[in-house]
């Protein structure tokens, strides 16, 4: 495994699993410690997509491709808050602008050598980016609640699953599942908790909370 293939996010699916795209939506691509001074390549639902702090530090996202010959742009570097080619030099803003080209008389802001951008955000310690390119967001991130209280702790995981977006989404959200697969962690068939859920509906999202969940052992 080369060290690009190493830096992208897991879950580049085998050919025979449909994989979920999900238009609209914000997913967590690094944390705000990982992104530094380089470049940072990303897989975003298939999509090969590059990382980097722009202008003042704010960061930015990129389709992972110069237009002018398709060579990866996180093999590149950071230059004044533009993301510089590795192989010609062509530098792009974090709106995927191109600003500068070597060597070429006149303005290189022609729309055919513009990057595809995606609209980011920095928040809570993490990047955010918003899975359609080129438009403006119809909504912000996820907040994580009581982030700041001091009666609570936050632990921050990452976790690596093999497998296609929706098969690991699906395994997160299939409770019931537990008590035959995992007996024993939460409940038996043998040994039943009585609980109560409540399920609150948005436009874009469903929660469920668990509540009187006895805490399992360890």
């Amino acid at each position: 495994m080369t060290a690009r293939e190493e830096g992208r996010t897991p879950g580049a699916s085998p050919s025979h699993i449909s994989v979920v795209r999900l238009p609209h939506s914000w997913f967590i691509l690094c944390t705000s410690r990982e992104l530094g001074d380089k470049p940072l390549a990303r897989t975003l639902q298939g999509t090969p997509l590059v990382l980097f702090r722009g202008e003042g530090g704010k960061p930015g996202a990129l389709m992972d491709r110069c237009p002018h010959r398709n060579v990866p742009l996180s093999l590149g570097r950071v230059q004044n808050g533009q993301l510089e080619c590795g192989y010609h030099g062509w530098r792009f803003d974090t709106g995927g602008q191109c600003r500068l080209i070597p060597g070429l008389v006149g303005e290189p802001e022609a729309r055919s050598r513009c990057a595809a951008s995606y609209p980011t955000r920095e928040q809570d310690g993490f990047v955010w980016v918003y899975s359609t390119p080129g438009v403006e967001p119809t909504s912000e991130p996820f907040r994580f609640p009581l982030l700041d209280a001091a009666d609570y702790t936050t632990v921050r995981r990452v976790l690596r699953a093999p497998g296609s977006l929706h098969a690991v989404l699906e395994n997160t959200l299939d409770v019931p599942h537990t008590a035959f697969l995992h007996g024993g962690l939460f409940r038996t068939a043998e040994k039943k908790n009585e609980i109560d859920v409540v399920v609150r509906r948005s436009a874009d999202r469903v929660e469920a909370e668990y509540l009187g969940e006895p805490a399992p052992k360890g």
